[in-house]
C-alpha cells in the first residue's frame, strides 16, 4: 500500500542516500521507471535523429525557424485539443489518444518519410524561392525538406505532450508530495538507462538510421503496452495506488482562453510558468549557438572529403551516451542528498549548471582563436574543441535537468487542485516549454538575414542566455515559499479526510 505523508518509512542513512524506496512501492516504482526508461529511449532518438536530418541538408537557422513558425504555432493547437479531450476523458484515455497518434506518426516516418525521402523533397519550389532571394535560405529550405521538418515537429512534440504532460500527469496523481520527494529523483534510472540506450545504438555505425527508427516504434509500442498493464493493475488494486481522497471541490470547467486567464491570474502558477520558460529558454538560446559550430565543423569535414553524417552522429551519439551516464552519476552520488534538502535547494541545482556551463562556453569561444598559443601541439582547429566544450555543458545541463529539474517541477503540481494540474499543466508544459524553446528560433529566424549568419549574433545571443538565468533563479527562490506552503495545506487537508474517515466508521 502506498505510504502517504504521515506514515513514511524509515532508511538507514546509506540505503536513504543510495535508494530510498522500499519494497512494498515496487508494484509502482517499477512499471513507472519501466515506462519512463521506454519514454527517454525515444526522446533521446528522435532528438538526435531530427536534428541530423536538418543539418546535414539545410541551414542551421532553419531549425530555429522551425521552431518559431512550426512547432510552437502547432503545439498551441495540440495544447488546445489536449484541454478538450482531458474534459470529456479519464486519464487513461488521455494517455492512450496521445501515445496512439505518436505510435501512427512513427509508422509514417518508417514505411514513408525516411524511405522516400529524395522523392518527397520540394527542390525545384525552393531553387525558384531562393533564387528570388537567397538571405532567405533557410526558410526555404523548410518548404524543401517538409517531410523532415514533420518528423521534427512529431519529435518536438514527443518531449512536450508524451513525456512532460502524459507521463507526468499520470505519475503526479498516483503519488504523494512526500513520496514524490523520494521516488522522482531515482525514476531518472529508468530514464538514464533509456538515454544512455539511444546514445549507444546511434552511435553505431552498424545500425543505420533506418532501423534506428524501427526500434524507436517498437519500443513506442512496448511503452503502450506496459502503461495499459499497470492501467488494469490500478482499477483491480487501487489500495496500492490512492494516496489520498479527491478533493470535494467543484470542478470547473475552463476553456482554452480561460485556462490562459486563470494561468496568469494565479502567481503560483506563473513562477512555475517561469521555471519552464527559464530551461527551455536556455537550452534554447545555448544549443543555437553550438548547433552552428556543430554545423560549421561538419561542413568543414566534408569539404575534406570527410564524412559528415557519421561526425554528427557520433557527436549526437555521445552526447545522450554521456548525458545518460551523468544522469546515473546524479542519481546516485547526488539526487537524494539534495532532494532531501529542501525543494528550493534541488530546484537551484540545474540553473546553477547553466550558469557554470554558458561563462566557461562563453569565456572559450572568445578566446578560441588564443588556443594554438596555449596549446602548441593541438591537432585539430579552434573550433572543433568549442564543439567539444559546447557538447560537456549541454551534457551536464540536460542530465541535472532530466534528476533535478523535472523532479522538482513535478513536484511543485501535486499539492494543486484537480484543474490546475490538468490545465495548467497542459498550458505551461505544451505552450509555456515551447515559448521557452522559441527563444532562440525567434532571434535566429529574424536577426541571421540581418547580420548575415550565426557568428553575427552570438553576443546578442549571450547577453540574452544570462538575462533567462536572472529570471529562472528569482522564480525559484520566489517559488518555494508557496510550494511549501501548498503542501502543508495538502497534507492538512489529507489529516481532516482521514480522521473524518474513522469518525463515521
Amino acid at each position: 500500500m502506498d505510504i502517504d505523508s504521515e506514515d513514511q518509512p524509515k532508511f538507514g542513512k546509506i540505503r536513504g542516500m543510495l535508494f530510498p524506496i522500499c519494497s512494498s512501492e515496487f508494484r509502482k516504482f517499477i512499471p513507472l521507471a519501466i515506462i519512463f526508461l521506454c519514454i527517454s529511449f525515444v526522446y533521446s532518438s528522435v532528438k538526435m535523429m531530427k536534428d541530423t536530418f536538418m543539418l546535414a541538408n539545410a541551414p542551421a537557422e532553419t531549425i530555429y525557424i522551425v521552431k518559431t513558425f512550426i512547432v510552437l504555432p502547432m503545439m498551441v493547437v495540440f495544447a488546445i485539443i489536449y484541454s478538450m479531450i482531458a474534459k470529456k476523458v479519464g486519464r487513461d484515455t488521455r494517455f492512450n489518444i496521445v501515445a496512439l497518434y505518436f505510435i501512427f506518426s512513427f509508422l509514417l516516418s518508417f514505411f514513408v518519410l525516411i524511405p522516400y525521402s529524395k522523392e518527397l523533397q520540394l527542390d525545384s519550389a525552393a531553387a525558384y524561392l531562393n533564387s528570388i532571394a537567397p538571405r532567405f535560405n533557410g526558410y526555404w529550405a523548410v518548404i524543401k525538406y517538409w517531410h523532415f521538418v514533420l518528423f521534427y515537429f512529431n519529435a518536438e512534440a514527443w518531449g512536450a505532450l508524451m513525456l512532460a504532460v502524459a507521463f507526468w500527469s499520470f505519475a503526479n496523481e498516483i503519488t504523494s508530495s512526500k513520496q514524490a520527494q523520494r521516488f522522482y529523483g531515482f525514476l531518472s534510472l529508468g530514464a538514464a538507462i533509456g538515454t544512455t540506450c539511444a546514445g549507444i545504438l546511434y552511435k553505431c555505425q552498424k545500425i543505420t538510421v533506418f532501423q534506428n527508427l524501427g526500434i524507436i516504434c517498437l519500443v513506442t509500442i512496448i511503452m503502450f503496452i506496459i502503461y495499459n498493464l499497470m492501467a488494469t493493475d490500478i482499477k483491480k488494486h487501487p489500495e496500492f495506488y490512492q494516496i489520498a481522497p479527491k478533493s470535494k471541490k467543484t470542478k470547473i470547467k475552463l476553456s482554452m482562453l480561460e485556462s490562459f486567464k486563470f494561468l496568469f491570474k494565479s502567481k503560483y502558477l506563473a513562477l512555475l510558468s517561469m521555471i519552464v520558460l527559464g530551461y527551455n529558454g536556455f537550452i534554447s538560446l545555448f544549443e543555437s549557438m553550438w548547433k552552428g559550430t556543430v554545423q560549421e565543423v561538419a561542413n568543414s569535414i566534408a569539404n575534406m572529403g570527410g564524412d559528415k553524417v557519421a561526425f554528427l552522429k557520433s557527436i549526437y551519439g555521445n552526447q545522450s551516451l554521456f548525458c545518460g551516464i551523468a544522469q546515473l552519476f546524479f542519481v546516485i552520488f547526488i539526487s537524494s542528498w539534495v532532494s532531501n534538502k529542501s525543494w528550493k535547494l534541488a530546484a537551484l541545482f540545474t540553473p546553477a549548471i547553466c550558469l557554470g556551463g554558458a561563462t566557461i562556453y562563453t569565456v572559450f569561444v572568445n578566446f578560441q582563436n588564443n588556443l594554438g598559443a596555449i596549446l602548441p601541439a593541438i591537432n585539430y582547429p579552434p573550433l572543433y574543441y568549442g564543439v567539444i566544450v559546447g557538447l560537456v555543458v549541454v551534457v551536464l545541463v540536460k542530465s541535472a535537468k532530466y534528476v533535478f529539474f523535472d523532479s522538482t517541477k513535478e513536484r511543485a503540481y501535486i499539492p494543486l487542485d484537480e484543474e490546475s494540474k490538468i490545465t495548467g499543466k497542459a498550458a505551461i508544459d505544451s505552450i509555456g516549454s515551447r515559448l521557452g524553446k522559441s527563444m532562440g528560433g525567434i532571434l535566429v529566424s529574424i536577426l541571421t538575414p540581418i547580420f548575415g549568419g550565426m557568428a553575427g549574433i552570438q553576443g546578442i545571443i549571450t547577453v540574452a542566455i544570462f538575462i533567462v538565468l536572472a529570471l529562472w533563479i528569482y522564480s525559484v527562490n520566489s517559488l518555494s515559499g508557496k510550494y511549501e506552503q501548498k503542501v502543508a495545506e495538502r497534507e492538512a487537508e489529507a489529516r481532516e479526510a482521514k480522521n473524518s474517515q474513522s469518525v463515521q466508521a
